[in-house]
């Protein structure tokens, strides 16, 4: 992701095409103004959290993210002068983004009434996760849940990552490159378990609701925990997990209570339908 995509200042002649305001001094609060628009130390504060800048009173850090939004401002202006915001991609789009907030900030929400985690259940993960915490590289493919019972023994019998992209091409089923990093603190422990256990180079498969991956262990580290460290992350697992419960959970009842009707082939199976109140939106 480019978190800064214009370094230099925007060309004279795009200055141009901006409808005029009369500018004026910055206001309290205000750190800049682009045409009369004021932008806030709160705003300021928004887009370096959205860097992942850790220090808000870096100057550099702040010089460089008050250039963006100013530049980010004046192509704005451009767009909105040339009704490119009325355009139906934009719409869908702008939809799109802003259901993405509003869900996550419901997922916050709901996360927000989970309980402290249990004692015994956060003694059992740490005895099961020992003072080991691993680090994958993973190189796989995502593609539709198989329906040819060949199809699928062929593909747990694969020796290797690339004999499996051979058989869904020649199978013809649509696969995408998912190449995934990730840490076993967040992932259940009987997959760690599992993803410890393969030989080297050995290609896996996961099923999930209507989908499938595949995939291979290109690069794995190790991290020895020390006892601190091991009840922080077993700690940080269980409320995890109780927030996906928690979430399942009201997704399921939710959906029950609504009124949700499909047209023609588009109502999911029975199975999907079931695992769908998982699903999180992307």
């Amino acid at each position: 992701m480019f978190r800064n995509l214009f370094i230099s200042p925007i060309c004279g002649a795009l200055l141009l095409s901006l409808s005029a305001c009369d500018s004026k001094e910055p206001g309290e609060d205000a750190v800049a103004t682009v045409n009369g628009y004021e932008i806030t130390s709160s705003e300021l504060n928004n887009e370096l959290v959205a860097r992942g800048i850790e220090d808000l009173q870096d100057q550099a850090a702040r010089r460089d993210a008050l250039e963006a939004i100013i530049n980010r401002k004046l192509l704005v202006g451009l767009a909105e002068e040339r009704d490119l915001n009325k355009t139906p991609d934009f719409i869908l789009a702008e939809q799109r983004s802003r259901e993405l907030l509003l869900a996550d900030a419901a997922a916050r929400w709901l996360v927000a009434f989970n309980q402290a985690p249990d004692e015994a259940d956060v003694n059992d993960r740490v005895q099961s996760a020992g003072s080991e915490r691993f680090f994958y590289q993973v190189e796989g493919v995502q593609f539709p849940a198989l329906t040819d019972p060949k199809l699928t023994r062929a593909i747990d019998q694969a020796a290797t990552f690339e004999e499996i992209r051979e058989i869904l091409s020649a199978a013809e089923v649509e696969a995408r490159p998912a190449n995934v990093e990730w840490d076993s603190a967040g992932l259940p422990s009987d997959l760690v378990r599992q993803l410890n256990s393969l030989p080297d180079e050995k290609p896996f498969t996961i099923s999930r609701e209507s989908e499938m991956f595949a995939g291979v262990i290109r690069q794995k580290h190790k991290q020895t925990l020390n006892r601190v460290q091991s009840r922080q992350l077993a700690e940080a697992s269980a409320r995890r997990e109780s927030a996906m419960h928690n979430l399942s959970e009201w997704l399921g009842n939710a959906r029950s209570s609504a009124e949700i009707n499909y047209r023609d082939s588009y109502e999911p199976e029975a199975e999907a339908r079931e695992g769908s109140v998982a699903r999180t939106a992307k």
